[in-house]
């Protein structure tokens, strides 16, 4: 018999028509057995706000261009909180850091982590984004 152990990941799933699912803890649900989870290969696991970005940039259709100053942007909110759990970010601390931000890309910078963020809360791994909620972006 397995330990069951409680998980805080966040991932999603493919079926095998190809629509993606999301979840928060095991595959399992919480304190599942550590063998019952999704093999790996058919899940991608999100851990932290740098891999959410990896996966938003992968899955987001745009012109190439867009893509590369989307990441660049991003770059900068990834250097500040790239190793961070998702639900652990806060809405004070994204508000300190946009202010680090030259201005000229003060603007761009939040708005693109805003939708990465919004698409997180559309995955079901946060419930607000907290780039919204307390966090000006004029």
């Amino acid at each position: 018999m397995g330990v069951s152990l409680p998980c805080w990941r966040s991932w999603l799933e493919a079926d095998p028509v190809g629509r993606v699912r999301v979840g928060a803890g095991c595959a399992g649900g919480v304190g599942a057995d550590a063998g019952a989870a999704t093999p790996r290969a058919a899940r991608l696991e999100i851990d932290n706000v740098g891999e959410l970005v990896d996966e938003y940039l992968a899955q987001h259709e745009a012109e190439p261009e867009t893509i590369e100053k989307l990441r660049w942007l991003l770059a900068k909110s990834v250097a500040a909180f790239g190793g961070l759990r998702i639900g652990e970010l806060r809405s004070q601390e994204i508000a300190n850091w946009r202010m680090t931000i030259a201005a000229g890309h003060r603007f761009e910078a939040t708005r693109a982590l805003r939708q990465v963020l919004t698409r997180a809360v559309e995955w079901g791994m946060i419930d607000i984004n907290p780039a919204k909620h307390g966090v000006d972006n004029p």
